[in-house]
């Protein structure tokens, strides 16, 4: 599938056991971001697991730097800052509540 390949890749930190998240900014210049939680509690659920995934269109990733920027306190003005900032343990739950559906 064109445009799906992956350009770039983080795993990010997590403070809750039994989850995974990763940030990547694909070839064709989203960021895909993705979340899934194993634990006990979404066993429970259909799937047996808990999962979200969001991509961001490339021409609104500039509206992720600035919140990024914020937190961090570091200039965040291209992929590999953003991936390094969201890596670093930014609250991305956070961030996508906040930015959701915002065009």
């Amino acid at each position: 599938m064109e445009g799906f390949g992956v350009r770039l890749s983080v795993e990010l930190k997590s403070n809750l056991e039994k989850t995974s998240s990763w940030a990547r900014v694909l070839e064709d210049g989203r960021v895909e971001l993705e979340y899934y939680d194993f634990s006990p509690a979404a066993q429970s659920s259909f799937g047996n697991d808990v999962a979200w995934m969001y991509r961001i269109e490339e021409s609104k990733k500039p509206r992720l730097y600035a919140p990024l920027t914020e937190q961090t306190g570091t200039a965040v003005s291209n992929d590999e800052a953003m991936l390094d900032a969201l890596r670093g343990g930014f609250r991305l739950v956070g961030l996508m509540h906040q930015h959701a559906g915002r065009s």
